[in-house]
């Protein structure tokens, strides 16, 4: 199978949007096309993301926290 830049989708219009796009028609499927490969990076972006969180290393929700969210030390005085 070959890989294709074009599609094709059933996409409803109503008549008003019908003649906002009448005889723009190149200028509307150029612009959608730009929307979809930005739309295309995002998602490349967001899987790089999801990919690099499911690498780090999981820690144990229940162990104790060694330093605040400030990155000062705990201590162990409770």
């Amino acid at each position: 199978m070959s890989e294709r830049n074009e599609f094709s989708a059933q996409v409803l219009i109503s008549p008003d949007q019908m003649k906002v796009i009448a005889g723009r028609e190149q200028e509307f499927l150029s612009i959608f096309r730009q929307q979809l490969q930005e739309q295309l990076k995002t998602n490349e972006l967001l899987t790089a993301l999801i990919q690099s969180l499911s690498d780090e290393q999981v820690d144990d929700d229940y162990a104790e926290p060694l330093t605040y969210m400030d990155g000062t030390p705990v201590n162990g005085d409770g």
